[in-house]
């Protein structure tokens, strides 16, 4: 129920206090969101990545009990899943691990995390977090590169510098380094290049559209002998072909004879905001007002535009360069909605009209809401505009929150997005049983979780403690819980120094997130979901994994009380199912591990096998462009740094041991099955591929996507097909070039049946642990014209699945038998953390990265958190940090920090 204070003058304030009740607190939308916390920042190969994921939903972040699956993805620098991993949510959180082993390269890697649910929104507001592994091995030749973006001559120039040490840390010179643009998976150029005294390859690039907004980077191979060979992957980022600059009226609107606020940003060419100044100029060249950049490229001023002018911004870039840009044209009747919070008890919405503007032709609604919870939504009169209108902002969770203005006919005419901070997050209260320690010494630790009040409170936390020595400070650029849940989960693309808002608390701070929710956070007229809800495409998870699939007869119709048993023998799971009268089927709730494999046997109501049994794939989410480019500067820095001098870093310098190769008199080469008249001889295809570790593979489609030069793994045109390979050639049904679905060869026979490829590549019908290797054909026109001919289509390029000779079962289609390899569960571990209370080996140096790692700490209302570990050799600043989330979806982060001498 919403009360109305008497309006008492035209100047007088309005105010809305709202007395709800839980019904009238409507929650419009259960969006959810994840966080990571992660034990580090950044990482070397030969670490495990140790994470704890919190999964919330609604505005007010409450432990989600919503989803009961959330995954885990780590991608690399060519945008391809390194490592997925799923895992159980119980009462809103999952911890796990993700190990950069010996087939990982040094470079940098995003962590994204997801729920099915969320796929309802953009894939924007995954978790996404981008970071670095380096490569600290002895023995290893090290190779870190840099990249620097410039405008030469009205074009965008980049400039690419790779530099090769050799175990020694000498320069590497003289050597070939090839090099190749490969942009959207396609390759754009394939040169080579020399390595100077310093042991440099320099490579120029001019953007053009290959490079300009897409998923574009370089990969450069140096041989140094035969089995000796250096790959770096140098990501690129040109998110606009030249400092742009834009103006954001408040509201989205600007009208002549209303004073309004403007907001404004200016993103270089890698999209890091660029510091501007400038005025704006009539069409008189007279000055109306003047603007500067305060943070981020980011500013704002008022003006109040005069009917009949026009406007235009004259902008002083950091070169004294300098550019003239259309600014936004007035209207001479329309709103404009303003939002201040002059006080912390409410906030202040003004509905701004002209003076001499007409009146509304219908009835207008206010509408405030954040996150879908609905917090006012009221008719406004015209006795209400021109007038401040205020709302208690007890009322608002923490966050981002939104007001619209429109019409009866939900049109919407006005809208400001604002901030909503707050003060009464979880104190965290540490403290430790001494001010000092030394090295390899125990150190016991205290943490009282208190709210508002000062009393203990239930919640669930997570701890890290890492050696600052080891482990510098990232300060504003780190992502901690709060920036995320209630900053970047809400807003599109890159936000720079995330924890920059939250770090401190002050008016300069404020006026900052509130120039940037006028910028990042600005909408003009989007008729959003939360006006016109769409029924959700992806349902939530519950706990446990669910297997759905379709029985047909061989001639296609549904097949009615099919009996279907999946059966994983390795498991000892053996579940039955019967179909509904439209052939379909669920087994659902069953608690699996990853690697399970299972065959799924339908039969025809009498008994039959002349049915066909097909498993729906699960869809996964897209890889885009990362929003966190604009870092990949700094992370190339860290790289280069740690690389170089590790010592300096105290990292971690062991010896990776080397596969050694033992050769008998007589090398026996491995047993092939029997190819036929389809088959290459050795060594003349494009790419031989041999999987490495074929027991993590999801499928086959998934592990192979990444791997093979020039092939891309994507949905087979209008079939059920998720994961089909494709490479660029001419398609000779329409004479274009583009991405052409390849041949597939199964030990020689062609594969034309789509429910096969499906069974292949999208459900491990063949163990990719009998699989011996994998050919591609895509430029040895010889060897395409070798293979069977499509007399409609022609030669294609083709894809040879080669099994070891030890399967001697014959790969025979057989309909009502599928295979299948769900993605389980990942199995969590138990982070190691050494006891010096036993006797150790003393000689061996202590210079762990990670010294503790604690996802499960529980709090409840009756006593503070306890726990202990060891300190390390390294001497100096140790840094913890503790998150969390209480019961009520209040939040919380401390670093403590303590000195070992």
């Amino acid at each position: 129920m919403i009360k109305n204070a008497h309006l008492l003058s035209l100047l007088t304030i309005v105010t809305l206090f709202a007395s709800f009740t839980s019904v009238a607190v409507a929650q419009i939308d259960q969006q959810e969101k994840v966080y990571i916390h992660t034990n580090k920042p950044n990482y070397n190969l030969g670490d495990t990545l140790w994470f704890k994921a919190y999964v919330t939903h609604g505005s007010r972040n409450i432990l989600s009990t919503l989803s009961g699956s959330v995954y885990v993805d780590l991608i690399t620098e060519k945008d391809s899943v390194y490592r997925s991993v799923r895992l159980p949510v119980v009462e809103g959180t999952a911890s796990g691990d993700l190990i950069l082993g010996d087939d990982c390269q040094a470079g940098i890697y995003r962590i994204r995390a997801y729920t099915q649910w969320m796929r309802n929104k953009a894939a924007d507001y995954f978790f996404d977090k981008s970071f670095t592994v380096s490569n600290t091995y002895l023995g290893e030749a090290k190779v870190s590169s840099s990249t620097r973006y410039e405008k030469i001559n009205g074009k965008t120039h980049i400039t690419t510098k790779i530099n090769y040490l050799d175990p020694e840390g000498t320069p590497i010179s003289g050597k070939v380094v090839r090099y190749k643009l490969i942009s959207e998976y396609n390759t754009i150029t394939n040169k080579s290049i020399k390595t100077d005294e310093q042991g440099d390859a320099e490579i120029l690039l001019v953007s053009d559209e290959h490079i300009l907004a897409k998923k574009a980077y370089v990969e450069t191979n140096l041989r140094l002998g035969t089995n000796n060979q250096i790959t770096k992957i140098i990501p690129l980022n040109v998110e606009h072909a030249d400092t742009d600059v834009q103006f954001f009226p408040e509201g989205g609107n600007l009208i002549n004879g209303i004073t309004s606020r403007i907001g404004f940003k200016a993103i270089g060419i890698n999209g890091a905001g660029v510091k501007i100044s400038g005025k704006i100029i009539d069409d008189a060249g007279k000055e109306v007002a003047s603007f500067s950049s305060t943070y981020a490229g980011m500013g704002s001023f008022e003006l109040q535009p005069q009917s009949g002018k026009v406007y235009k911004a004259l902008v002083v870039f950091p070169d004294k360069s300098e550019r003239t840009i259309n600014f936004p044209v007035a209207a001479n009747n329309s709103f404009v909605l303003s939002v201040a919070q002059p006080k912390d008890d409410f906030v202040a919405v003004t509905v701004k009209t002209p003076p001499s503007g007409n009146p509304p032709a219908s009835e207008l609604k206010l509408l405030v809401q954040s996150g879908g919870e609905l917090i006012l939504s009221s008719p406004i009169t015209a006795d209400q505009l021109n007038t401040e209108i205020k709302i208690k902002r007890d009322l608002f969770p923490a966050g981002i929150a939104t007001v619209t203005l429109y019409e009866k006919a939900d049109s919407p005419l006005s809208e400001r997005v604002f901030f909503i901070k707050k003060t009464d997050s979880i104190k965290l209260q540490i403290t430790s049983d001494k001010p000092i320690y030394k090295n390899r010494s125990l150190v016991q630790m205290e943490v009282a979780p208190l709210n508002a009040v000062g009393k203990l409170i239930k919640g669930s936390f997570s701890v890290s403690v890492v050696s600052e020595s080891v482990v510098p400070d990232q300060g504003d650029k780190e992502s901690t819980i709060l920036s995320n849940l209630l900053l970047s989960s809400d807003l599109k693309g890159y936000i720079e120094n995330p924890n920059y808002y939250f770090s401190t608390n002050g008016s300069e701070i404020d006026r900052q997130l509130d120039n940037l929710m006028l910028t990042q956070g600005y909408r003009k007229f989007v008729l959003n979901d939360f006006y016109q809800p769409l029924p959700p495409k992806y349902a939530a998870e519950r706990v446990g994994i669910d297997v759905t699939g379709t029985v047909k007869t061989l001639g296609n119709k549904p097949v009615a009380g099919s009996r279907v048993t999946l059966i994983a023998l390795n498991s000892g799971i053996m579940e039955d199912a019967r179909t509904d009268q439209n052939g379909k089927f669920k087994v659902e709730g069953m608690m699996i591990n990853e690697g399970v494999r299972f065959n799924v046997q339908a039969r025809s109501l009498k008994g039959g096998n002349r049915v066909e049994v097909s498993i729906d794939q699960p869809v996964l989410p897209e890889i885009g462009i990362s929003r966190n480019g604009p870092d990949l500067n700094d992370h190339q820095s860290q790289i280069s740094q740690i690389q170089i001098d590790p010592l300096a870093f105290k990292a971690d310098r062991s010896t990776r041991l080397k596969e050694i190769i033992i050769r008998a008199k007589k090398l026996e080469r491995i047993k092939y099955t029997s190819q036929g008249p389809n088959q290459i001889p050795e060594g003349h295809a494009d790419q031989t591929f041999v999987l490495t570790n074929p027991e993590s593979c999801p499928n086959l489609g998934i592990c192979l996507q990444g791997k093979l030069h020039g092939v891309v793994f994507m949905q087979l045109e209008n079939k059920n097909v998720m994961n089909f390979p494709h490479c660029k050639q001419l398609d000779l049904t329409n004479n274009i070039q583009g991405l052409v679905a390849m041949d597939v060869y199964l030990d020689g026979r062609k594969i034309i049946d789509t429910v096969q490829m499906a069974a292949i590549f999208d459900g491990n019908e063949i163990d990719p642990s009998n699989i011996g290797k994998i050919e591609v054909v895509r430029t040895n026109l010889a060897l395409i014209n070798s293979l069977v001919k499509d007399p409609k289509k022609g030669n294609k390029s083709a894809l040879l699945i080669i099994t070891k000779r030890h399967d001697k079962r014959e790969q025979v289609y057989t309909p009502n038998i599928a295979k299948f390899s769900p993605q389980g569960f990942s199995r969590s571990r138990e982070f190691y953390s050494p006891k010096y209370e036993v006797v150790t080996n003393k000689h061996k140096s202590d210079f762990r990265s990670a010294i503790y790692w604690n996802p499960e700490l529980s709090a409840n209302k009756d006593e503070s958190l306890k726990f202990n570990f060891y300190t390390s050799d390294a001497k100096g600043n140790y840094r913890m940090t503790v998150e969390g989330i209480d019961e009520d979806g209040n939040l919380g982060r401390q670093v403590f920090k303590f000195k070992v001498e």
